[in-house]
């Protein structure tokens, strides 16, 4: 269940010779940047269930990004010590992830091959929310604030006897 091949990763790293052992290097760069991709996106889109069980039926973003993030791997490990590689290789590897982020985020939605958005667990929304608007617990304030009652000791003594 390869969401990207060899072959699509040969055509679109123009000036690359791929060999056995790049094209080996392809097939694990491919089998990392699938991992990647399901490890984080796994809490929103079940990939044990359609569209992701077919070659046919895989939402066209994530093939594209499987073969962009397995570009990034390949550069990333075809550099020889140049910097203009680790670049290049952090230029798609960041696209990449700045994709998966927004779709994490709900910013982004992922589309099947029918045009149709592909369905969630559950409902997804739990994603997008963040503790920024919890209102503090027992009425407390920022915690740089905090003072030290000055009647603790004689509000807790009754307590200790």
């Amino acid at each position: 269940m390869a969401f990207a091949t060899t072959t699509t990763l040969q055509v679109k790293m123009v000036g690359t010779t791929f060999n056995s052992a790049t094209t080996a290097l392809a097939t694990l760069c491919i089998t990392d940047a699938e991992n990647e991709i399901k490890k984080r996106l796994a809490k929103r889109y079940d990939f044990s269930a359609a569209p992701f069980l077919t070659t046919t039926t895989y939402p066209p973003m994530i093939v594209t990004l499987t073969e962009t993030l397995a570009i990034g791997y390949m550069y990333e490990n075809l550099a020889r010590g140049g910097k203009e590689s680790y670049v290049r290789s952090d230029k798609y590897i960041k696209r990449v992830m700045d994709n998966l982020t927004e779709l994490n985020e709900g910013s982004a939605q992922l589309i099947g091959v029918d045009g149709i958005p592909v369905d969630e667990l559950e409902d997804g929304e739990w994603q997008v929310f963040t503790t920024e608007q919890y209102p503090n617990t027992f009425n407390e304030d920022d915690p740089e604030n905090w003072d030290v009652s000055s009647d603790k000791l004689e509000a807790i003594s009754d307590e200790r006897d």
